[in-house]
């Protein structure tokens, strides 16, 4: 997290606050998380500039400048946000992990926030100078079934979470996404893509589509998940159709897996 809804609720969240405001000045707090550049190199370009457009592709957020035609591309990491504010008070997280502060002409300010620093921001000319863009593949939200069913054919040894996780293979899915995935289409998160039959592989390509529609729709991080959602219950750990069931955590794939071992098969 944050994940493709997520990125896409902060790319309508720029879209609608910052757009086309002039840059007064750019304050970094840690310049580990800069690439490509360094503080005093992104405040030249930055400084009387204004975000022309935005973009997402898979987790990362594009923002095309208008004036030297570069881009400033944010990946949120595992707790990324950002915010905006017209006034001089801050938030707590706002205070304390603003890893990049973006004032507008008009006084008003954006935060890039990062407590883990384990986003990144870069200043490029082409997408394709992020290593981990030009190395993706097709956005979730873009490719067709048919393309989807040939990735799955091509990944046939690798069990379904990791595939779906591998930013190589599908752009915009990680941990939590993935899980709900499974959960929604009924999968065990252990299964090999070859033992899946064809039925089962449409119903993900499907299930994907539609979850990832619905979270934006509902407009998360902000807004919370429906109840029968399978990430509505991380707190309670209770499957959500039926409170006898507990779900469970395993590590799949590196990464930390939940299911209900009872109804996913």
């Amino acid at each position: 997290m944050p994940e493709l809804p997520d990125v896409t609720y902060f790319k309508h969240y720029i879209d609608r606050v910052a757009l086309h405001k002039k840059i007064s000045a750019v304050q970094c707090d840690d310049e580990r998380v800069l690439k490509n550049t360094n503080c005093q190199g992104l405040n030249r370009i930055l400084k009387g500039e204004k975000f022309a457009g935005t973009k997402r592709r898979g987790k990362f957020l594009i923002i095309n400048l208008a004036n030297s035609g570069k881009m400033l591309i944010l990946h949120f990491g595992m707790t990324g946000n950002i915010s905006y504010r017209e006034s001089e008070a801050k938030t707590e997280d706002e205070k304390k992990y603003s890893q990049l502060t973006i004032e507008f002409h008009n006084g008003s300010r954006l935060f890039w926030i990062n407590k883990r620093l384990l986003g990144s921001v870069h200043l490029v000319d082409k997408v394709d100078e992020v290593v981990t863009i030009k190395e993706m593949g097709p956005d979730a939200l873009e490719l067709s079934e048919n393309l989807f069913l040939k990735l799955l054919s091509k990944h046939e040894r690798k069990n379904i979470k990791a595939f779906l996780m591998d930013q190589s293979n599908i752009a915009g899915l990680g941990n939590e996404y993935s899980n709900e995935l499974l959960f929604q289409a009924d999968i065990d998160p252990h299964r090999k893509i070859k033992g899946l039959g064809n039925p089962e592989r449409k119903n993900i390509y499907k299930v994907m589509r539609d979850m990832l529609e619905k979270a934006i729709e509902i407009g998360v991080p902000v807004n919370p998940f429906p109840d029968d959602w399978l990430l509505a219950h991380m707190d309670d750990m209770t499957y959500p159709k039926d409170v006898k069931h507990n779900l469970k955590k395993e590590r799949i794939a590196g990464r930390t897996a939940v299911y209900c071992p009872v109804h996913q098969v």
